[in-house]
């Protein structure tokens, strides 16, 4: 698992849904028809018409945003558990409140599938009068409904936010051990985790010991939060694990240690870590210790020229789009520069700056460009210009703007 995959996934259940019944109903009628043209006893499997109406009528609930109480009712009591699972998901999807309830009681299920769906469906409502129950599957359903349920819990956000934080072991002196988190599966250690990223404030002294935990999704969902929020309190422990064996958790630490997160207090022990992680065996992490690196302002942008040669041409696109405020009118850093990577999008990312900041320093490259014989660099020069020219009438529309009248 990895964790940005896994908030997409919760996501999508909800904007696949309409999808998914279009597809239901299309299957539905090809089965009735190939019954119909078929000899023979239809399989026990195979809708009847009856179902086909009623996936019809769910579809165009879903549709109108509607809850149909009589339909839903009929659907959520049927014996077949996709539908129920359809269903329960359809009424989170409309925000049926009148049949919160109702979905409140799927949560224990005899099929796993209809209970995970009400619980997601209960996150998309924001039922804050779920919280308990949806605490309870956390502790003790199989793990498909304790995940979602824990991802409803983030949903719902601060009014959950004592059971999530309790249950990842505030107040616990080993949380890793004796926290009712720590009695689950990995996966769904990590997706209480992951919840707290909907919170208010990301409660950063509860997460910081789960960096520790032994299995490396835990670790891994952990430094995502903590990246994502940039707090400064996880700065200390996130560059502690700059030698991480995952590259998705090393990616997570350096967008954790940007100048924001780390102040002045702890700006040595993030730069250590970011000057290792801009050398790092994968792209990605050079990706974003560049950009975290290019925070701390001019006293880095010798290591930032240098990432101008990256063997990578992403490393060196994401270097030129943060380098450009950093080089401002010192010529020899911008030929430097534009020596660093001949490629025509990194060097027009560089004529652009230069232009938008009122250097002079590539007035050679341009005159080179438009000398050239390859129409894409005299066309990358003039959309340089234009750039320039609508970055400049913006400035000059607001400046206007903000005059005193006369």
């Amino acid at each position: 698992m990895t964790t940005p995959s896994t908030l997409a996934h919760r996501l999508s259940v909800a904007r696949n849904v309409i999808a998914n019944s279009r597809m239901v109903v299309a299957v539905a009628f090809a089965l009735a028809g190939c019954a119909a043209s078929t000899p023979g006893p239809m399989s026990a499997a195979a809708p009847t018409s009856a179902d086909v109406t009623r996936d019809a009528r769910l579809l165009q609930m879903t549709d109108l945003r509607k809850l149909d109480t009589v339909l839903v009712d009929e659907l959520l009591a049927d014996n077949n558990a996709p539908r129920r699972a359809r269903a329960a998901l359809a009424v989170g999807q409309v925000k049926g409140k009148a049949r919160y309830a109702r979905l409140r009681q799927l949560l224990v299920d005899a099929d796993t599938a209809v209970a995970a769906s009400a619980a997601f469906a209960l996150g998309l409502g924001k039922d804050t009068t779920a919280i308990v129950a949806l605490a309870r599957a956390v502790a003790g359903a199989p793990d498909p409904v304790a995940i979602e349920a824990a991802w409803s819990l983030g949903a719902i956000g601060d009014p959950a936010r004592s059971v999530l934080t309790l249950a990842l072991g505030e107040g616990i002196g080993q949380p890793l051990v004796g926290s009712s988190a720590a009695q689950r599966s990995a996966s769904v250690r990590a997706a209480l985790i992951l919840a707290t990223t909907k919170l208010r404030t990301v409660p950063v002294a509860v997460l910081l010991p789960w960096l520790a935990d032994n299995d490396p999704q835990v670790v891994r969902a952990t430094a995502y939060v903590l990246g994502r929020s940039r707090a400064p309190g996880g700065v200390r422990a996130m560059a502690a694990l700059r030698n991480s064996r995952d590259e998705e958790t090393r990616q997570h630490i350096a967008r954790a240690l940007a100048k924001a997160a780390a102040g002045d207090s702890l700006s040595t022990r993030a730069l250590e870590a970011l000057n290792l992680l801009i050398t790092d065996t994968s792209a990605r992490v050079r990706v974003n210790a560049v950009r975290s690196l290019a925070s701390y302002g001019a006293p880095v942008r010798e290591s930032l020229i240098r990432s101008m040669r990256d063997a990578d041409g992403n490393v060196r696109i994401a270097t030129a789009e943060v380098l450009v405020p950093l080089l401002g009118n010192d010529a020899a850093a911008w030929k430097s520069a534009w020596a660093g990577d001949s490629t025509l999008q990194v060097r027009t990312l560089l004529l652009t700056g230069a232009r938008r900041i009122g250097s002079n320093a590539l007035l050679a490259g341009e005159d080179e460009w438009r000398k050239a014989s390859d129409w894409r660099q005299r066309n990358a020069l003039l959309a340089a210009r234009r750039a320039d020219t609508a970055h400049a009438l913006r400035f000059s529309d607001v400046s206007w703007a903000t005059k005193d009248p006369d």
